[in-house]
């Protein structure tokens, strides 16, 4: 279910108000090899990565921790920047991939659904989105890249290959193809390669990062064992 995302003050998701604006003028030059949309309008699409606390805000947590988990979680935000003869429109949307029901999900409180996913088990997950600035016309590149994130939507969250992580880093890249769909062959097949290389570094990164967090804790109960078997 595709769902919007709520105020900041809501209890039943982590924060997920970004501390970074979503909308500005159309500054900067014309689009350069961009097809027309209505009236000669033109579009260029820019995103944003940005991480922030993970967890429910009731969950708390000292300043260190929250320092420590800071960028743990991330979500996108993708701005269009539309131009015609005429006018200048800016549009944003800003999604991310969290699990379904925000706070209310079992896999913040129930032990063994925590162990599910921490062996590699999927679980229900959500993208939340929330556009902002003028309306997103039908047929745009903003369009599709929100019927990108509503398809996204039926996958399972898992930690490893299906985290937020990955969503960002698949949107990015869904960015990258409406955007290079404008240049000339050669061109786009460079970008297009440029594109795929970026991707396959940032899922590799995305899998590998929460992988860590349990593989510090075989290491750690590895040296207990050794040292246990020392003594």
């Amino acid at each position: 279910m595709l769902c919007s995302i709520a105020p900041a003050s809501s209890s039943s998701r982590a924060r997920a108000e970004p501390p970074w604006p979503l909308v500005d003028s159309c500054g900067g030059a014309p689009v350069p090899n961009a097809p027309a949309l209505v009236d000669g309008a033109t579009e260029l699409l820019t995103c944003r990565v940005k991480g922030f606390y993970p967890f429910p805000e009731s969950e708390g947590g000292g300043g260190l921790a929250r320092w420590l988990f800071r960028d743990t979680h991330q979500a996108v935000a993708v701005r269009s920047r539309r131009r015609s003869p005429v006018a200048c429109e800016s549009s944003s949307l800003l999604m991310d991939f969290m699990t379904r029901g925000g706070a209310a999900h079992p896999v913040w409180w129930s032990e063994p659904v925590q162990w599910h996913v921490l062996l590699g088990g999927g679980i229900d997950g959500e993208v939340r989105l929330r556009a902002s600035g003028s309306a997103v016309p039908a047929g745009s590149k903003l369009a599709a890249v929100r019927d990108f994130a509503a398809a996204y939507d039926e996958r399972p969250l898992s930690l490893y290959s299906g985290n937020c992580r990955v969503f960002c880093a698949r949107v990015r890249r869904e960015v990258a193809r409406l955007n290079n769909a404008d240049l000339s062959r050669p061109a786009r097949q460079a970008a297009e390669a440029a594109a795929d290389a970026r991707l396959a570094l940032s899922l590799l990164h995305a899998g590998a990062l929460p992988a860590l967090y349990p593989a510090v804790a075989l290491a750690l109960c590895w040296e207990g064992l050794l040292g246990g078997g020392g003594s």
